[in-house]
């Protein structure tokens, strides 16, 4: 329709358009960040030349295992009773279909997935400087706090931004400590932008992994540089601002004081609704599905339906009056397909893993092991906050080339970085 070159630029400029618009997903009733995936889509199709695009088609095992995966949760549907559910469990993980099309016949060069991901990184730092002006306003003028977990977190869950922000950060500090191109000092201050908002968010994962993100930017300080005095510093600053934070935050001290003690005492009572310890019954009501439909799971649409039943025959009252899916996405995956679903889950995990380090594709190994994490306590896959976001990052990195960590404004001069890698 078009030619090859304006193709190439809509493809980048929608790219672009999706990165920047991730941190606003839940945005008002209209979604417009779904409407640039479509476009990004109709443009693919419209582009065809289809035969060259699948002769270049990158990992085509890893490629095969997301198909699969979305596959699977179609023929789900053959032993679901809740159609209508298992419709809208497609619809959400929609992502995991389009996005290794586009990008595995497409894949971007390193100048362009630079560019991406730092459209990534504008819309991340808007959506910080909007919640932070938002939560001012509510404190100053109508005398409520609302810089704390859910009621400072306007977009999404705190858990899916906290995961948004610490990707930024790692690639961030990459670009920092890279031998090559320094990124430019707006990009620096976005670090000290992200971090206290991350503790604001209060998302228990979220700052476990900037802990861990953080103490591997001191471990490349001071066994990379070599620089002990600098290090011994940084250490001594990092727990006295941990140990502050704790003394000064009631909040965010009584959120992890509660899930230590209920990882550590556990509790009988079936009615709470803390989150840790909640999600402790909703594992092992989870564990009891799993249990009796082992390898085929309960079906795409009937997951929640089972995962219900089995709350209120179990009495877990308080998982029960949340109507809460497993909170776990492994969990959730054995529930809803069973042992082929989550083989084939974490080959979609382990694949990409093994092509990053052959490549020496950094950002994706980090990505990689974040998501791991941020699994663990979520079923990130059940929303499209979540499953937007691992596939569009999780296609972009594994089928295109290794960025630079550049840093450079989207709209910089230069098409090198547009066409097919």
């Amino acid at each position: 329709m078009f030619s090859p070159h304006l193709h190439s630029r809509i493809h980048f400029i929608l790219s672009c358009c999706i990165a920047f618009l991730l941190p606003f997903k839940q945005l008002g009733p209209v979604q417009v960040v779904v409407f640039c995936i479509a476009a990004l889509m109709l443009n693919w199709l419209l582009e065809g030349n289809f035969r060259n695009k699948f002769k270049g088609m990158r990992h085509r095992l890893i490629f095969c295992t997301y198909l699969g995966f979305y596959l699977l949760h179609v023929i789900g549907l053959a032993w679901s009773v809740d159609i209508d559910a298992g419709l809208f469990d497609l619809q959400v993980k929609f992502s995991f279909l389009i996005f290794p099309w586009i990008f595995s016949t497409r894949p971007m060069k390193t100048a362009a997935v630079d560019k991406i991901f730092t459209a990534f990184l504008m819309g991340c730092a808007l959506a910080c400087v909007i919640l932070l002006i938002r939560a001012s306003y509510y404190y100053l003028v109508q005398g409520e706090n609302k810089f704390y977990y859910e009621q400072f977190s306007w977009f999404m869950h705190p858990s899916y931004f906290s995961m948004y922000l610490n990707l930024g950060l790692i690639y961030l500090i990459f670009a920092c400590i890279q031998k090559t191109a320094k990124p430019r000092a707006l990009w620096i201050m976005l670090i000290p932008l992200f971090i206290p908002v991350v503790v604001l968010l209060s998302s228990k994962l979220g700052q476990i992994s900037l802990v861990l993100i953080l103490l591997g930017w001191l471990g490349w300080v001071v066994v990379g540089k070599r620089r002990y005095a600098l290090g011994f510093v940084l250490l001594i600053l990092f727990g006295v601002s941990i140990g502050a934070l704790l003394k000064f935050s009631p909040a965010i001290y009584g959120r992890l004081n509660g899930a230590v003690h209920a990882l550590t005492t556990g509790s009988d009572d079936k009615t709470k609704v803390e989150s840790t310890a909640v999600r402790m019954l909703v594992w092992g009501s989870a564990r009891e599905v799993i249990s009796e439909h082992p390898l085929f799971g309960a079906g795409t649409g009937d997951s929640k339906r089972a995962l219900m039943s089995k709350y209120k025959q179990d009495g877990v009252t308080g998982a029960y009056s949340l109507n809460l899916n497993a909170h776990n996405a492994y969990l959730q995956i054995l529930v809803s397909l069973g042992l082929l679903g989550f083989l084939i889950f974490m080959c979609m995990m382990i694949l990409p893993l093994i092509a990053a380090f052959r490549e020496h594709k950094t950002i994706l190994v980090c990505f990689t092991f974040l998501l791991s994490l941020n699994l663990a306590p979520e079923s990130m896959l059940e929303t499209q906050a979540g499953v937007m976001f691992i596939g569009f990052f999780g296609c972009l990195f594994v089928f295109s080339d290794q960025s630079n960590f550049r840093l450079v404004l989207p709209w910089a001069k230069g098409d090198a970085g547009l066409g097919i890698a």
